[in-house]
């Protein structure tokens, strides 16, 4: 049988059932965490989830209508989001994919892709993405 190659890595890691796995486990740690759930103090599980499910879609390479970058930064920059709670942030992600089994290389492109959208979701930055590789601490 001719298995057909994937466009994205949301077919590749199993689409819709992959991605809520992922959501559900982000979703868990971001609530135990101190700081990190004061950003969304107020907000149904639901409606977190159905935005994370939209962004994790997105960064996975499958388009989505529900991604605006302008929408995003509107709602996001409000929120006051630090450099550090975003970092808290992405390290949750990469260690949810890390336990999901996810190849070393589509964990870089992922969070790259994240990074790309930093300034749209950390409060006051305009600057260029962080990312120059696994070590997050690098700049290009």
């Amino acid at each position: 049988m001719h298995q057909e190659k994937s466009d994205t890595l949301f077919d590749k890691y199993g689409g819709v059932p992959t991605t809520i796995i992922m959501v559900r486990k982000l979703t868990e740690r971001w609530l135990a965490h101190p700081m990190l759930r004061t950003y969304v103090v107020g907000m149904s599980q639901e409606a977190l989830m159905a935005h994370q499910i939209a962004v994790v879609t997105y960064l996975m390479g499958k388009p989505t209508k529900a991604y605006d970058a302008l929408a995003m930064r509107e709602a996001h920059h409000p929120l006051g989001i630090t450099p550090h709670a975003y970092e808290e942030l992405v390290a949750m992600l990469r260690q949810v994919m890390l336990e999901m089994r996810f190849d070393s290389a589509d964990i870089v492109a992922i969070l790259a892709t994240l990074d790309r959208q930093h300034h749209h979701l950390v409060a006051g930055t305009s600057e260029a993405p962080l990312f120059a590789g696994i070590d997050r601490r690098q700049r290009p």
